[in-house]
């Protein structure tokens, strides 16, 4: 798939620069207008817009992007051949040791009856605590043009103000990864305080702004800081309550809040720039109304939880006998942590699948206005329809590689190995197309295009993001998401600045943007897939007898 898509984008590129070149002959070129003025479509028929919008004059602006185009896809095509060259070398067994890893079987049986009545309201409620942790994130980049209309921020202050998150959020999360390990503090408490102090740093926003650009920083690193309450106390959560078979439903539903939460604060461009301070005070309050049903209706284990039926904590304790779970162990300190193979293999792909993540998150609207020519609001409006599609697209993945393993299509290590390569490989095929296409194509092509490409990244929640569920083990879970995390956090900072200054100073521009998305993609599907692991920290990696035997 990956080859045909490297030959699909040297044709289309090839086509690309005929069209060029006999579009700069033609004398007719320059006299192309563009007949939008008296369109009075809204801002919800920002898809509409796009099917309309008149792409030739870029099609025929410049033969020398297009001959670029070419040579990227050269590029493309030898990154990905010798990542396919691995994978093939792997799978047929010529790297011993790491391919009898790679076959071990992990089949899981479980009984037949499936309780789920509270897993269920768990699912929601981190999917909704993720909605709020997002929103309440990225409001900010929704407000930060007309904040600095207001205040008159420089660019360079602007990224400042957006970095200062990272900041904290690279702090709060080992931190939050110690105090929900065993013997500590409950898992449950950590994330209701951490919910309650992010969502007071959201309000106190629009305050501190008006104070000084140092105290809006400030309270950024706040906000940061307690963010880092979200992934280690629900990852914890999750594994006292979920087994193995059900485990990417739920890693999924972090994906599912935070593309909702995302889609959500770009919808409210139209209340922001009339009145910018509202929606702090909006998903502040939603996170404040959020700890009210938390307290009651989730806890850490089934051992604790109030209203739980005998028979769904019965089912959730069959399910880890049949997994051969062993009697709980103290929690691994985050050097033994790092020197688990394991723990490698899911850090290298989690880093080089977020700088994809984090490039469209942050730079998929500048994408849209600079290259396709749409106004600022049009592009946010058209980022959103990713993010809607990913939210559920997300959940379906989860779904199917949970189906299938329950079925027994596929074991843990294969469902964990199977998501990660369709996103990260698929992602990285689809950026080849949207570097050949890029300037030859009207942006109802190239939307979609990025469409599919947060669709399939969502995959990777069944992936990589589910395998920190397996390796952590219960005592390590919460430790494994925050080491990994606060790693990719570097990325967060690393591409918020270092895509703006290659697209301002270097020659790179968006093909070099997107060859690098598909080139890490395609490094770390690679490596995932030699070096994974499905088995926790400290066990065998190949069981002596199967659980079905």
């Amino acid at each position: 798939f990956l080859a045909a898509a490297c030959l699909v984008n040297w044709a289309l590129a090839e086509e690309t620069c005929l069209e060029s070149e006999a579009c700069l002959e033609s004398s007719n070129f320059l006299q192309i207008t563009w007949e939008t003025e008296n369109r009075t479509l809204p801002s919800q028929l920002a898809l509409g817009m796009l099917l309309q919008h008149n792409r030739a004059s870029v099609l025929a602006s410049s033969a020398a992007e297009a001959e670029s185009d070419r040579a990227y896809t050269i590029g493309a095509f030898v990154v990905i051949v010798a990542g396919l060259l691995v994978m093939t070398f792997q799978s047929n067994g010529l790297n011993t040791g790491a391919a009898e890893k790679l076959l071990a079987k992990t089949h899981v049986t479980v009984p037949d009856t499936a309780p789920g009545t509270w897993r269920n309201v768990l699912l929601l409620m981190i999917s909704a605590s993720f909605f709020m942790n997002y929103a309440c994130r990225y409001i900010l980049s929704v407000a930060l043009s007309a904040m600095s209309a207001e205040f008159g921020y420089s660019s360079t202050t602007q990224g400042i103000i957006t970095c200062a998150f990272y900041l904290g959020h690279f702090i709060g999360q080992p931190a939050f990864g110690i105090m929900c390990q065993p013997g500590w503090f409950s898992p449950l408490n950590c994330l209701i305080f951490g919910v309650t102090c992010w969502s007071t740093a959201s309000m106190l926003t629009p305050w501190a702004a008006q104070q000084s650009v140092y105290m809006l920083i400030l309270v950024r690193v706040g906000l940061g800081l307690f963010q880092g309450a979200a992934y280690p106390p629900i990852y914890s959560i999750v594994g006292e309550w979920v087994p193995k078979h059900q485990k990417a439903i739920f890693a999924a539903s972090v994906g599912f809040g935070q593309c909702l939460g995302t889609a959500c604060a770009d919808c409210t461009s139209a209340i922001t720039s009339k009145n910018w301070h509202i929606m702090f005070y909006a998903f502040g309050l939603m996170g404040i109304a959020w700890c009210i049903p938390a307290w009651f209706l989730m806890s850490d284990s089934p051992a604790t939880h109030p209203f739980v039926s005998l028979d769904e904590a019965h089912y959730i304790q069959e399910c880890f006998k049949a997994e051969g779970r062993k009697s709980k162990k103290d929690a691994l300190s985050y050097w033994e942590i790092t020197q688990e193979k394991s723990w490698i293999a899911n850090l290298v792909a989690t880093c080089c699948w977020s700088w994809s993540w984090f490039c469209l998150l942050g730079w998929m609207p500048t994408f849209f206005e600079d290259v396709l020519g749409f106004s600022s609001t049009t592009a946010g409006h058209l980022a959103e329809y990713g993010y809607l599609l990913g939210a559920f697209a997300g959940m379906a993945w989860g779904y199917l590689f949970d189906e299938a393993m329950k079925q027994n299509f596929l074991d843990v290590a294969g469902a964990r190995q199977w998501a990660t390569s369709i996103s990260m490989m698929g992602s990285a095929a689809v950026f080849l197309m949207v570097m050949s296409t890029m300037y030859s194509t009207g942006g109802a092509v190239q939307g979609s295009l990025l469409a599919v490409a947060v669709v399939l990244l969502t995959a990777n929640k069944s992936g990589t993001w589910a395998n920190m569920l397996d390796i952590g083990g219960s005592a390590s879970n919460g430790k494994v998401v925050a080491s990994i995390n606060s790693a990719s956090d570097i990325f967060g900072v690393i591409n918020s600045i270092g895509v703006g200054v290659a697209l301002d100073t270097t020659s790179l521009g968006w093909h070099g943007i997107f060859f690098s998305m598909a080139a890490l993609n395609t490094v770390g599907a690679v490596f995932f897939v030699q070096n994974m692991s499905a088995q926790p920290f400290g066990t065998a990696e190949v069981p002596k007898k199967s659980v079905d035997g």
